[in-house]
């Protein structure tokens, strides 16, 4: 991101949840807001992210692309292939990953996939919201800035 002192993406509105989707069973979702705290526009904006299981153990981690999201609907019925190209523009929706201006924010979106099987009952952790009554197999997530480049304008 280059010299902290002047400026950084910070991660607002950051919640994790769970859905069950019907062709990737259950998945983990983080969603959240990145804002641009730089004097000047900045693009591409990347996330990285990981899961925890109860024993601390890391389950899952991938980077992510800001500007990219699917609603719950679309998640619940897209392939794992599907998932991961929609998520994947460096762009985001609509240029939304481009150029963007100081003190504004772009939605992200992470999905983890092919959780593990339960093993241990877990109970819900900082932030994480169970769907129905089915036990957590992760109790903790991670996410940061992973990368930005300065904007065009």
């Amino acid at each position: 991101m280059g010299d902290s002192s002047e400026g950084y993406i910070s991660l607002e509105k950051v919640r994790g949840y769970y859905l069950e989707s019907h062709n990737l069973n259950k998945i983990f979702v983080v969603e959240g807001e990145a804002v641009n705290h730089w004097k000047e526009s900045r693009s591409f904006i990347r996330v990285k992210g990981s899961c925890w299981t109860p024993r601390e153990t890391r389950s899952r981690r991938g980077r992510f692309t800001a500007g990219t999201y699917l609603s719950d609907k679309d998640l619940k019925e897209m392939t794992k292939g599907a998932v991961e190209k929609s998520l994947s523009s460096q762009f985001g929706i609509s240029f939304s990953n481009v150029n963007l201006q100081p003190n504004k924010g772009v939605p992200f979106m992470m999905v983890f996939m092919d959780l593990p099987p339960e093993k241990v009952p877990g109970k819900s952790s900082r932030g994480l919201r169970q769907a129905g009554d089915a036990a957590s197999k992760l109790s903790d997530f991670t996410v940061e800035v992973a990368s930005s480049q300065k904007g065009s304008r």
